[in-house]
């Protein structure tokens, strides 16, 4: 895959907190480095303050780092801002629109702002930009009702169509399903996996809707405190760091099948009343064969899930849910 996103060591102070009678800086972000490739659907996920919102910003260029460098596409934001600029389109927070106008109105005008310095485009090739994008967010048909009586999900999509009128390498989207109905979320994650699959964009897209977020991404980032500390793909989220599942065994001799287990295979075994867990890169059937020929009952054997929600706690609270 094509790289297009690389964020290198990227840093955002704050000068202007005042406690204990003093000015103190904060590190919204402090040493952040990730990348996103062509046709990939990253899910940048953290709580409150975390760093997230302030990370996006400097991506598409609406707040400068402190430290640090951003390309897009193989552009250095900070030294060819305007060729990086041209690769990146984003939704922040809500698409801002005229709602009494047409959504073909705000697209053409929208449009009319982007090519006003850009000569190589005549208004023909500008209407049959604004056209494959209504059809591809699904609002053909729709582009002459006034913006006001769209649904949100409607909205949300027309907002997307604007960022995409040039179709870019990366886009960038802050909680793109945030105050959705089912069907409106459906929609959007069925979009993005389209542009992802099909057109080989790369997506970069914030959400504190962890469900949603494990249905519709390749990967995840996960920020606290202004530093990435997961970086995982979501096809290994039942996988910790050294490839290992955890089996679930369930049996009567739990802490003597736990000790056969170990010496066995050397894998870390924890035991219960009624049960053992295996972290082990094994396949859960070896395991529950050299148990049976160990003389051991197995009356059950599971690979344990683990959703986004649980690795999420696990990173940012340490599997708790209080701080």
């Amino acid at each position: 895959m094509n790289e297009v996103l690389r964020v290198v060591d990227l840093t955002k102070h704050y000068s202007n907190f005042r406690g204990l009678g003093r000015t103190a800086p904060v590190r919204a972000v402090d040493g952040v480095s990730f990348s996103v490739n062509g046709g990939e659907v990253v899910g940048f996920l953290g709580p409150n303050g975390a760093g997230k919102s302030t990370t996006i910003k400097m991506i598409t260029g609406l707040a400068a780092p402190t430290s640090g460098e951003i390309y897009i596409d193989g552009h250095n934001v900070a030294k060819e801002h305007t060729e990086a600029m041209k690769c990146v389109g984003g939704v922040i927070e809500s698409p801002d629109m005229y709602s009494d106008r047409t959504a073909l109105w705000n697209l053409r005008y929208y449009a009319s702002l982007q090519y006003a310095q850009d000569k190589k485009h005549d208004r023909k090739y500008i209407e049959e930009r604004i056209e494959g994008v209504l059809r591809l967010v699904g609002l053909k048909g729709r582009e002459n009702d006034k913006v006001k009586t769209y649904s949100m999900g409607m909205k949300q999509r027309l907002g997307i169509a604007q960022a995409l009128i040039e179709m870019p390498k990366l886009l960038v989207l802050d909680e793109p399903a945030n105050g959705l109905d089912p069907d409106g979320i459906k929609e959007i994650r069925d979009l993005l996996r389209t542009l992802a699959a099909e057109y080989g964009v790369g997506i970069l897209v914030s959400s504190h809707q962890l469900a949603e977020m494990q249905l519709m991404c390749d990967r995840c980032l996960i920020i606290n405190r202004g530093k990435i500390i997961e970086d995982r793909k979501i096809s290994e989220l039942n996988v910790d760091a050294k490839g290992n599942v955890s089996i679930v065994v369930k049996t009567d001799k739990a802490a003597e099948a736990a000790a056969f287990v170990r010496e066995k295979f050397g894998a870390e075994v924890f035991a219960g009343d009624n049960e053992i867990r295996i972290s082990s890169s094994l396949k859960a059937a070896d395991i529950t064969r050299e148990l049976v020929l160990g003389g051991f009952n197995v009356f059950g054997v599971s690979e344990e899930e683990v959703n986004l929600e649980d690795l999420f706690m696990h990173a940012v609270h340490g599997g708790s849910e209080e701080e």
